[in-house]
């Protein structure tokens, strides 16, 4: 059959898996929480920054500081996005910013532990994107080089 040789991948169905993979993802990401939606644009324009080879977003272990620069980013976007929430809804996002504390909180907020659980989906979603290109497509197909 045409792209089965012995032992090599048929990259067209590698190609058809990855983009149902992607659909898959926004389908469920259509079922986020308002909030979650609308933070959403902001970590993936932070991620889409960082999708090149020798990205700290590829690291086998990426480093915790980078990360936080990154979410302050996303926060400080965040807030300004939101500010007209709270005009809206007062009560929603205020209880975003702020928590009761208990053990382990340690002064964080939701807000801030929302955008960082959103951010390493998004950043583990890209890593199997990449590692899965990585080792499916011929070199030529991922450097670019024709």
């Amino acid at each position: 059959m045409y792209g089965e040789m012995r032992g090599k991948p048929d990259y067209g169905q590698v190609m058809e898996g990855q983009q149902e993979a992607e659909r898959e993802l926004r389908r469920l990401q259509s079922m986020y929480p308002d909030i979650a939606k609308q933070l959403l644009p902001c970590i993936e324009e932070e991620c889409d920054k960082m999708e090149y080879e020798g990205s700290p977003m590829f690291d086998e272990y990426p480093d915790r500081t980078t990360l936080w620069r990154i979410e302050e980013r996303i926060f400080d976007r965040a807030k300004d996005l939101l500010r007209a929430e709270e005009m809206q809804e007062p009560e929603e996002v205020l209880s975003m910013q702020h928590r009761e504390p208990c053990a382990g909180a340690a002064g964080k907020n939701r807000l801030k532990d929302l955008i960082r659980v959103l951010l390493l989906n998004e950043m583990h979603h890209r890593r199997c994107r990449h590692r899965g290109l990585r080792s499916e497509l011929p070199f030529s197909a991922v450097s670019g080089i024709v």
